[in-house]
């Protein structure tokens, strides 16, 4: 798997990406792109002809040839090509295809790019590899030219006396490295890739005969577009990646949380969760320096870890086109800062659905009141007017995201004195339901029976605890909100108000805290 996907980034994503911007500039004439300088006659050689012209340049021709790029060179738009004479490639195996390909990619550019342009020194050019590198003057990535601006009729050629280095991204650095082949693996098995005939064609054949297309994928990877795009070279990112023996040991502990029933999936969801869940907060904006750790980092998908230094106590650093790779050896991850957080439920928020019976729902501001709620806003949950004393009045919560671990359940209540003269307690019941092994509903026996609530001041009432042998995942791309099958109902006791009794709920916020397994904490 892993080895396929360097391949096809290495053989097939470059002539993708080529295809696609050469489609976007097959149709703009070359005077766009041709420095003809002082009305000089317009030369007749294409790159590819000039460049197998000359004996100094064989080297380079001949991976060029290797590559398919000769057919490239030989197309009607415009290019520069930094070739490096033979003596600057002593140094490559020409059987080596992945080093060849590199190298081609990354000594041509799309467009003209001569040394008499004016060009700030900040700004880069870039190459088909998808790098990008300096050009100033006579200078290319820190390489000195030895003739430049020499016009062929689809672009410029400059020969250069040394070669440009291929520096792997993040995302090429972690499949290149033995020791991060198993996150490396995981993310490439994350890849959703299919050939487009129709949005292909096939423009000329290698060395071998073999065919080459400008082929074009319709490409999709959970990682790269939900957590980081860490094959993107105009980003900067701080990666924090496991080794071998750390992913298997982190791994043994996440696979604890995800026991998946045979309704959700079974082991392959239990797999395919929790090696989600491990790779979600590993990677950070921007250069992060062992020299100078913050006191705390934000992960791309919002977590905010505080334990920087026991996170990067033991690592390993590279340094990649597109920022850092850290490559972990020891177990230092924290599932309290990650995904094993609090759920936290606000009542008044539709967001994961709400059920209720016989029950008008109000949402309320606490702005300007006695009390404040969480994030300011609480709800009133009356009786209907057709209801009677035989009804069963509720709300019911759904709880989604439950991993198969222990948690302490909390449900927050707002006083009725926020609003009203009176400070009346209201009697409330709880009852948790989920779906056992067998999909069977079941109602927890030892969640807290009738209490009352403190109707003087915001109340938290210690529900119960509860360890659920089964996670209850909810993906918003593929569930329904009806599938999260963890709920919580709150029930009004209290059918009529009296006297000493209120009959409103105020519930403001459900807490599912969870019992986090000292050994996992390291």
């Amino acid at each position: 798997m892993i080895e396929d996907m360097r391949n096809s980034r290495i053989c097939l994503s470059a002539l993708t990406a080529f295809a696609i911007i050469f489609a976007g500039c097959e149709n703009r004439t070359y005077h766009e792109y041709y420095n003809n300088e002082g009305g000089a006659e317009i030369p007749t050689q294409s790159c590819w002809e000039y460049l197998s012209s000359q004996s100094d340049l064989s080297t380079f021709c001949s991976m060029l040839k290797q590559t398919g790029y000769d057919k490239v060179l030989s197309q009607n738009t415009s290019f520069t090509v930094w070739a490096p004479v033979n003596s600057a490639l002593t140094d490559i195996d020409l059987n080596d295809l992945q080093q060849v390909m590199e190298l081609v990619l990354t000594h041509i550019s799309l467009f003209a790019y001569s040394t008499s342009n004016e060009r700030d020194p900040k700004e880069k050019v870039t190459l088909l590899s998808g790098k990008v590198a300096s050009f100033v003057g006579m200078d290319f990535g820190g390489i000195a030219l030895k003739q430049a601006n020499i016009n062929v009729k689809n672009g410029l050629v400059h020969t250069l006396s040394g070669h440009a280095v291929y520096k792997p991204n993040i995302l090429e650095m972690t499949m290149r490295l033995a020791e991060s082949d198993s996150i490396a693996s995981y993310i490439a098995s994350l890849t959703k890739k299919e050939f487009s005939p129709l949005l292909s064609t096939e423009i000329g054949t290698n060395a071998y005969g073999q065919p080459i297309y400008d082929s074009v994928f319709v490409e999709a990877n959970y990682f790269l577009d939900e957590v980081a795009d860490i094959d993107y070279e105009d980003t900067v990112f701080t990666v924090l990646f496991p080794d071998n023996e750390v992913w298997t040991e982190y791994y043994d502990m996440v696979r604890k949380y995800h026991v998946t029933r045979s309704a959700e999936g079974g082991a392959a969801a239990q797999r395919e969760n929790s090696c989600n869940t491990m790779v979600r907060d590993l990677v950070f904006s921007g250069y992060v320096d062992l020299d100078n750790l913050p006191d705390s980092l934000v992960t791309t998908t919002g977590s905010i870890l505080y334990n920087v230094e026991d996170l990067f106590r033991d690592v390993v650093l590279y340094e990649c086109s597109n920022g850092y790779m850290y490559l972990n050896r020891s177990m230092s991850y924290h599932p309290a800062e990650t995904w094993l957080k609090p759920i936290m439920i606000e009542a008044e928020s539709p967001l994961w659905g709400r059920s209720a019976e016989k029950t008008n729902i109000y949402s309320r501001s606490s702005i300007g009141k006695r009390f404040a709620a969480s994030n300011n806003t609480y709800i009133e949950a009356e009786v209907t007017s057709d209801a009677t004393s035989l009804d069963k009045i509720y709300v019911e919560f759904p709880i989604p995201n439950i991993l198969s671990a222990t948690y302490n359940i909390y449900c927050v209540f707002i006083p009725e004195s926020i609003t009203e003269a009176t400070e009346r307690p209201c009697k409330v019941s709880f009852e948790l339901s989920y779906r056992d092994a067998g999909d069977n509903l079941v109602v927890a026996k030892s969640i807290l029976g009738a209490t009352q609530t403190d109707g003087t001041k915001t109340d938290t009432i210690a529900v119960g605890q509860h360890t659920f042998s089964f996670c209850n995942l909810y993906d918003e791309d593929a569930s329904a909100k009806s599938d999260i099958s963890t709920r919580l109902r709150i029930s009004n006791k209290q059918r009529r108000a009296s006297t000493r009794l209120t009959n409103v709920l105020r519930p403001d916020v459900i807490i599912f805290e969870p019992v986090i397994d000292t050994n996992d904490m390291k």
